[in-house]
């Protein structure tokens, strides 16, 4: 009995289990779960990923490769907040590609917002992302 699992995207950090029987225990990794601020980060990116998502672009799976990258990122003991912001960047200038970021804007905003917020003076690219983008 073989079985299959295939992910969109990165399955980074994610407890997956197949089969009969089987006991897991997993948690948080220990660097995002004793910094509040970086685990009100990655909410604020999951929540981007979820809203990038419902577009419909021929770069949804570049989209989501940035977006890795930058959870990856955060995750990391000591982040390199430019390289997220840079991510981050790459994520919504393929979004943008699609016209209907405009659409989504409202959504993303708070989230973006914070986000930037996070990664200081890393994140003004995508604080002025937001004054170019309609937002």
């Amino acid at each position: 009995m073989g079985h299959t699992v295939k992910f969109k995207g990165s399955a980074k950090g994610a407890v997956v289990s197949i089969g009969n029987h089987v006991t897991i225990q997993a948690g948080t990794p220990a660097a995002a779960a004793s910094d509040p601020a970086r685990e009100e980060m990655l909410v604020a990116m999951r929540a981007l990923r979820e809203i990038l998502a419902t577009m419909h672009s021929p770069h949804a799976n570049k989209i989501e490769c940035a977006l890795a990258d930058a959870e990856e990122e955060v995750a990391r003991p000591q982040p390199d907040r430019d390289k997220i912001g840079s991510a981050l960047q790459r994520a919504l200038g393929y979004a943008q590609k699609t016209g209907e970021l405009v659409q989504v804007m409202d959504k993303l905003k708070p989230h973006i917002q914070s986000v930037a917020g996070w990664l200081k003076t890393a994140g003004r690219p995508l604080t002025e992302f937001l004054g170019g983008a309609g937002g």
